[in-house]
């Protein structure tokens, strides 16, 4: 398998180490600052090097590091620690009132409608994917199902709308490609087929009969038509 091409922007070294560890699986370009990211990017570009996918973190710290910059970051960890705790009691809270059954519906409905084209499905909450659990978050990405956030404000509700409008939209869009795609295919193996018939006429003994003759040639090509069919719809996971 070949490599994959990993630029990854984030000021936790250790974080970065992650990957530049496994060499055998990603080609990695680090970026410490991620406010040079865009300079980098364009530097590697220029290199011939085009990232198959940037991993950008969030947080970062500010282009003028201030004085008391270490105290900062300490107080900030720690703060996350007891976030982190905070999350895993709100999270047995939770638990003990509400079911997350949302994430089993989901499997549910993929287990018939397995095809996210054919139906598309959003996680609709408003602090589910900060409560779910890593194999939650796995799941609905495997799953191929979306994140939309709940608000309490009337106001939101307009980027609610929007999420919706563009999910649909990219959903018929890959569709109508996975149609045009099947057809085109279809096409071609129509016309594979025809050729091979009248390729297998012409070079078939003379001296069978007939009919025999372009029954066993009918039957062939429909074999080997068949065989790469399946191997292009398979080539193309449609």
């Amino acid at each position: 398998m070949e490599k994959i091409k990993l630029v990854i922007a984030d000021d936790e070294a250790e974080c970065r180490r992650e990957f530049t560890c496994c060499s055998d699986m990603y080609d990695v370009r680090e970026v410490e600052n991620s406010n040079n990211l865009v300079a980098e990017l364009e530097k590697l570009y220029a290199e011939g090097f085009k990232p198959d996918i940037v991993l950008l973190d969030i947080w970062c710290p500010p282009n003028n590091t201030p004085p008391d910059q270490e105290q900062r970051e300490q107080r900030a960890r720690k703060s996350l620690h007891d976030l982190t705790a905070q999350l895993e009691k709100t999270r047995k809270a939770v638990q003990e009132a509400w079911i997350p059954r949302g994430f089993d519906i989901l499997r549910e409905l993929r287990s018939k409608w397995s095809d996210s084209n054919e139906l598309p499905v959003a996680m609709y909450s408003k602090r589910g994917h900060f409560l779910a659990t890593s194999k939650n978050l796995e799941d609905v990405e495997k799953l191929e199902a979306h994140w939309i956030l709940k608000h309490d404000e009337n106001e939101y509700f307009e980027y609610v709308q929007d999420c919706i409008k563009r999910i649909v939209t990219a959903h018929e869009h890959s569709t109508k490609m996975q149609r045009q795609i099947s057809r085109t295919l279809n096409i071609a193996v129509v016309a594979i087929f025809a050729s091979i018939v009248c390729l297998g006429l012409l070079v078939a003994p003379n001296n069978s009969a007939p009919m025999l003759r372009f029954i066993g040639v009918s039957i062939f090509s429909v074999l080997l038509t068949f065989g790469i069919n399946k191997l292009l719809h398979w080539r193309l996971n449609i």
